[in-house]
């Protein structure tokens, strides 16, 4: 166990501890992988081959821990305050995907165990509008249908209200479908950092029986924050939660985390037991039988770290309540934009025009996260430093009197036109050269933009004048729109 100079933490590292004592025992390897852990290709490579073992003999299954992989995700789960978590190696797009197939076969067990005849049919789930494209194709796996849960306000940042998923539980219950709903399924935090009230939310699931799956990709740092940790799908009593850890902690990307939360109830433990016993083997089938060890020591690394520095994350909290704060003051023409009922403040979501990313890249130096038809994503971690806040500050203010003072406008918006006249304006989709299906024509396949892989349209739906005008928006704006040529 390793320690810094000074922390008290008693947490380990097994799987990281693992890679260094194996690699030191200088065994001669007569298996994969194929580069044999030697130095092949020079460069930062030579080391990572070195730590890149694979499951044999003192390592660890992956898909039925019992050593270094097992104390790893056991300790995480206490980290966490939950009944159990696994790490992901497929992003949280394999959490998604095992956490669908898991909840729907869930509900067919459920069932049998009330005599309610629900096996034979395709599962039902409520689904937040501004769900991640991963959730639909996990809908495609099991076959089930989704009932749209509208974002307030806005379509692909907004969130989910309570009041929208008591609407549609009682339309349910009217209908006499409530038993046929395998679970319900939120992104919270969104793209942009929209964080929806997951604990009323899963008070009125829970009265139901219904399961909540919490997309909180976006969110894995909540649960450190210490003025954020009540709105983690966590603290809320979500059954499932999936995280990327690779989004906002210090984790290499692809690295991800599914918790199995404890129970609400009182004597509800098997229950959770019984999910979690199928969530694992829905994950051995939704990911690979050969995991990356690199992989997992990095979520383990930023678990802890996240656990033992959990100050700083206090203070990272601080520093950008400052600079939001600052920069609200001096804006003119950008607007900084608080989504309600709560805003993550890493996210700093900007009402701006389009093209204003390449040109804040080009002068700045600064790479935001997405540069939108109408607005401006940055994602600010707890690696952030006063003085990268104070770069970027500098970097929004020239931005600002940019949209403002230039007589040549960023791309996609007129001369002369401000952000409010041009979001007035009819989209002009008149572009010969990217054919879209006619309105009331069914779409060949699913139509999203990415980032962040929220669906405009999903295969089969038919395609509306409103869907046309986001598309040549957003293509208008240089993102890139998938599923339709161009």
């Amino acid at each position: 166990m390793r320690r810094k100079s000074g922390d008290l933490s008693d947490r380990e590292r097994p799987v990281s501890d693992m890679l260094e004592q194996y690699t030191e025992k200088g065994l001669s390897p007569w298996h994969m992988p194929g580069h044999k852990r030697k130095a092949v290709l020079g460069g930062y490579w030579d080391p990572v081959f070195k730590r890149d073992l694979t499951e044999v003999s003192g390592t660890d299954d992956y898909h039925h821990p019992e050593g270094v992989i097992l104390r790893s995700q056991q300790q995480a789960a206490e980290i966490y305050g939950v009944r159990y978590s696994h790490y992901l190696v497929g992003g949280a797009t394999a959490g998604i995907l095992a956490g669908v197939l898991a909840l729907t076969e869930f509900r067919k067990d459920r069932g049998k165990e009330r005599d309610e005849a629900v096996d034979t049919d395709s599962p039902v789930f409520l689904v937040a509008g501004n769900v991640h494209r991963s959730v639909q194709n996990a809908l495609r796996l099991v076959e089930g249908e989704g009932i749209l849960l509208a974002p307030e306000k806005d379509p692909y940042y907004g969130p989910v209200l309570p009041e929208t998923v008591e609407a549609q539980l009682n339309r349910l219950k009217e209908s006499g479908k409530l038993s046929g709903v395998a679970g319900c399924i939120i992104t919270s935090p969104t793209y942009s950092g929209t964080i929806s009230p997951l604990a009323e939310i899963h008070a009125l699931l829970e009265k139901e029986g219904i399961p909540l799956l919490v997309d909180e990709a976006h969110g894995a740092h909540l649960p450190f924050c210490k003025a954020l940790q009540e709105y983690s799908g966590i603290h809320a009593g979500a059954e499932l939660v999936v995280q990327s850890l690779h989004k906002t902690l210090p984790a290499l990307t692809q690295t991800a985390i599914i918790h199995v939360n404890q129970p609400v109830k009182e004597g509800a433990g098997e229950r959770m037991d019984q999910l979690n016993r199928i969530l694992k083997d829905k994950l051995s089938v939704v990911q690979s039988s050969s995991p990356s060890y690199i992989l997992l020591a990095s979520a383990e690394e930023a678990v802890v770290w996240s656990d033992e520095h959990r100050k700083e994350f206090d203070a990272f909290l601080l520093r950008l309540r400052v600079f939001r704060d600052r920069l609200r003051e001096k804006l003119n023409h950008l607007e900084l934009v608080d989504h309600s009922p709560v805003q993550d403040p890493s996210r700093i979501f900007l009402k701006a025009p389009a093209g204003l990313g390449e040109w804040l890249q080009r002068e700045t130096g600064v790479v935001p996260e997405l540069s939108g038809s109408r607005e401006l994503i940055l994602i600010s971690t707890v690696m952030d430093t006063e003085e990268d806040l104070q770069h970027l500050y500098e970097a929004l203010l020239m931005a600002d009197r940019f949209v403002g003072e230039s007589e040549e406008q960023p791309v996609g918006q007129p001369a002369g036109q401000s952000v409010e006249q041009a979001e007035e304006q009819p989209v002009d989709h008149a572009d010969p050269d990217t054919p879209l299906p006619s309105p009331g024509e069914p779409v060949p396949e699913d139509i999203y933009v990415y980032p962040p892989g929220v669906l405009i349209l999903k295969k089969g739906d038919r395609m509306t004048e409103e869907a046309r005008d986001r598309i040549r928006e957003e293509q208008a704006a240089g993102r890139k729109v998938y599923g339709c040529s161009s």
